[in-house]
């Protein structure tokens, strides 16, 4: 009988031992599953922050020289509170966007812009600040010289290719100019002063935007209920293209 328990004790033994044998292996088994997944969501996760990860961002560059974009323009001047004949405001918010073709230039640029866009905004405060006789003037002039306030007509260029980084510009003033031919010019800033760049093609700009608008047309929204609120940028009208240099 003690052989038959001995016997007995050791089958339970090896019967045990193999239970633990199997259910290690099982754990490990398990845990090496978990490691493969955990690892293939580190591999999934890293994709997809490189796949999100800005194209190009590595191989910005700031760009050099001085770009010519005297070519496909497009706009507007937008004029917060509208100008009107009457107009008292203290203040007048001025915004310009504009978008534009690029080519040449002096110094040569490097890299070579192929366009760009420009948004910018000001506050100019004066005594009625919105009166559109503050603002425009019949051909040949003299036209009205228009400062903005300390920050300046503001705004950055976003340029492309997209590898080209942004330029900061700014202009201290403005006139809007009557052309022979009636039609008004946007002038940024007005001479002798000269525009700031800083980021890409620094360190000066102006511009010279052609509008659609003749100034018999904008005295008349002047007069208007609704005031005059804006002017459309254009490529050319019968004045002249429109040009910028940066």
């Amino acid at each position: 009988m003690a052989g038959l328990s001995r016997r007995h004790e050791k089958g339970e033994s090896s019967m045990n031992t193999r239970a633990s044998t199997a259910g290690l292996r099982h754990r490990l088994a398990r845990h090496r599953g978990t490691k493969i997944l955990l690892a293939a969501a580190g591999a999934a996760a890293l994709a997809a922050t490189i796949m999100s990860a800005p194209v190009g961002a590595a191989s910005r560059a700031p760009g050099t020289g001085s770009p010519a974009c005297d070519s496909g323009w497009t706009g507007t001047m937008h004029f917060n509170p509208p100008l009107t004949g009457g107009g008292v405001a203290a203040s007048e918010g001025v915004a310009l966007t504009g978008s534009f073709d690029c080519s040449g230039g002096n110094p040569t640029p490097m890299p070579q812009p192929s366009s760009g866009s420009y948004g910018a905004k000001a506050i100019v405060t004066m005594a009625n600040a919105n009166s559109c006789a503050k603002w425009l003037a019949a051909y040949p002039g003299p036209f009205h010289l228009v400062h903005f306030n300390t920050n300046h007509l503001d705004g950055d260029v976003k340029w492309a290719p997209a590898g080209i980084d942004e330029s900061n510009v700014n202009f201290q003033s403005m006139e809007i100019q009557t052309g022979r031919a009636g039609r008004l010019t946007v002038t940024l800033p007005a001479p002798p002063a000269v525009g700031h760049v800083i980021g890409s093609y620094p360190s000066t700009a102006s511009l010279t935007l052609r509008t659609s608008s003749t100034l018999t047309n904008a005295l008349l929204a002047c007069i208007s209920p609704t005031g005059l609120s804006s002017l459309t940028v254009v490529a050319s009208n019968p004045s002249g293209s429109s040009q910028g240099t940066f």
